[in-house]
């Protein structure tokens, strides 16, 4: 199927809008599912009608020696468990997700367009799978991440340098004017949109002045994050208001 405009996230509409099934899953060339998948997923959405979005757990596979910082950024790679305990959570990686096309036409239908541009050709911004979690929460479906769905994800060599890994924190930090008020307004904060952005701004802040001390965040997204919520802080509360607008209509 042709699409010509690019980015990730309208290839992905492409899809949704051709497909022919209720039930479409997300799957990469460099995804390599486990042969019982695509049962396993069919059986959870069909025995659980309130779940919306169902995802898996990923395993690096790689042709050289991984790096050690890798095992700190492997959520970044769709690696390993998003959340711990699974069950229902907030969001699951893109790789393997699983969705009920007719939530995604109903939202379409109520007038959701995305807020992100998601991956296009070089640029590493990313987020439209957490985007997708927060809509289906915000259509009043759950999330659900399964740990016996199991996947390989193939992480090429040029994957695995520093210069990528930094595109990444930087890609992420992007996604911070979007996710964020997402997240605040699926968990119901009712602050103006302002004082929200007033809070968000001071903890990231304070998580940078302790990183100083105690490293345990990137630097490249603690310093993105901050300069990003600085200079766009209409665009932060913006997005607040669209996304309250939608959840309300």
């Amino acid at each position: 199927v042709d699409e010509f405009s690019p980015g990730l996230s309208i290839a992905r509409h492409k899809g949704f809008e051709t497909s022919s099934y209720e039930y479409m899953l997300l799957c990469d060339d460099d995804n390599w599912l486990e042969n019982d998948y695509v049962e396993t997923a069919f059986n959870l959405l069909e025995k659980n009608e309130d779940i919306g979005i169902i995802g898996g757990v990923g395993e690096a596979v790689a042709e050289t020696k991984i790096p050690d910082w890798f095992w700190q950024k492997q959520n970044a790679y769709a690696v390993g468990k998003l959340f711990s305990t699974g069950g229902y959570v907030k969001y699951v990686y893109g790789a393997g997700m699983v969705l009920r096309k007719s939530v995604y036409m109903a939202a379409l239908n109520k007038g959701f367009v995305s807020l992100l541009s998601d991956r296009k050709g070089k640029e590493l911004s990313s987020g439209g799978d957490i985007e997708l979690c927060y809509i289906y929460q915000l259509m009043g479906y759950k999330i659900f991440q399964s740990d016996n769905l199991k996947f390989k994800h193939f992480v090429s060599d040029s994957k695995l340098t520093s210069e990528y890994k930094n595109k990444i924190n930087k890609g992420f930090a992007k996604t911070i004017l979007v996710l964020r008020p997402y997240d605040l307004v699926v968990n119901k904060r009712n602050e103006s949109a302002h004082s929200l952005w007033f809070k968000e701004y001071c903890y990231i802040a304070r998580e940078a002045i302790t990183n100083l001390f105690h490293p345990k965040e990137d630097w490249t997204y603690l310093k993105s994050s901050l300069k990003l919520m600085l200079t766009h802080r209409k665009e932060f509360c913006k997005n607040i208001i669209a996304i309250r607008t939608f959840a309300a209509y």
